[in-house]
């Protein structure tokens, strides 16, 4: 496993911020965290020029005013002992926090996924596609627990490091672990003389064997740890089986890993996770990604 122990979280000042800190106060105990970074980066920080000279007595700066905010926030939900730094700045949201994602050595980003609240989401988009490191959505006002989790795997390399991380967040938490696959009916089925359902039974039954195998492989004791769903599908697009799936187990967490065989690849996301990213808005999901590979690309891309 790839430990989680450096965070970022991205703030915004509004609502979703308090669910951001409770989430993560929540999952830093359980991830054993060492150092956690809350960024707030505004294009502007300046007060009008007649109420700063007006104030300037008794107003302190703007970055200074909403650390304090922050920190106050933090007070109320944070027991847990580690390193905490708290920043407001101006600048560019996304190109200010790819900078401390390598500045400050981040294995995680933690950011809100709003539904009635105010916001495009752009952010949390952007940074899904282009940060090395994994990336943690959390709906808004999502109540802090982990008691199922699911993984989606593909059986590939990606969705093996996806599988370890998830496997050792279940541990940790104590939480129920299941592994989601989505198969599908080749198109030339009938020339085999069997109907469509006939040879999805026989397509589940292949893939339930396989993952069996990817299982034994990736994680020896698993027996009796992991509980396996397989999911045909109908309409080439899997990543609406693996949430409906996710909902029907009543999960409190997904995750996905990135695809690619490249760094490129890697770093930016497969079809399937981009989607999950794009619409998944009612449940955690966290997407996998594999920093070793990825920080020698995305720091060529900080050059240019």
């Amino acid at each position: 496993m790839y430990a989680y122990k450096r965070l970022l979280v991205a703030l915004d000042l509004t609502a979703m911020d308090d669910t951001l800190v409770r989430y993560t106060a929540f999952l830093a105990k359980n991830i054993n965290a060492d150092a956690i970074y809350f960024l707030h980066v505004s294009p502007s920080l300046e007060l009008p020029d007649d109420i700063g000279a007006e104030y300037r007595d008794v107003i302190a700066p703007v970055d200074e005013t909403l650390e304090h905010s922050i920190k106050d926030m933090l007070d109320r939900y944070f027991d847990y002992d580690c390193t905490i730094e708290v920043e407001a700045q101006e600048g560019n949201p996304g190109e200010n926090i790819l900078k401390w994602i390598k500045v400050k050595n981040i294995d995680l980003v933690i950011v809100g996924r709003k539904q009635e609240m105010k916001g495009t989401g752009a952010l949390g988009s952007r940074l899904s596609r282009i940060a090395p490191c994994s990336i943690l959505f959390v709906p808004e006002n999502f109540e802090a627990k982990l008691e199922d989790i699911t993984v989606s795997s593909d059986y590939s390399k990606h969705s093996a490091i996806a599988l370890e991380e998830a496997y050792d967040l279940a541990k940790s938490s104590s939480a129920k672990l299941h592994l989601v696959h989505v198969t599908h009916v080749p198109p030339g089925y009938h020339k085999t003389g069997k109907s469509y359902e006939e040879f999805g039974k026989i397509m589940v039954e292949n893939a339930r064997k396989d993952a069996d195998k990817f299982l034994k492989k990736y994680l020896p004791d698993y027996q009796d740890k992991v509980n396996v769903l397989i999911k045909l599908d109908d309409d080439k697009s899997p990543a609406d089986k693996l949430y409906d799936a996710s909902k029907e187990l009543n999960a409190d967490l997904m995750i996905v890993g990135s695809k690619g065989r490249t760094a490129l690849a890697s770093l930016l996301l497969g079809s399937v996770a981009d989607k999950l990213a794009g619409y998944t808005r009612t449940l955690p999901l966290l997407v996998v990604k594999d920093k070793k590979e990825n920080l020698s690309f995305f720091e060529a891309l900080l050059k240019l």
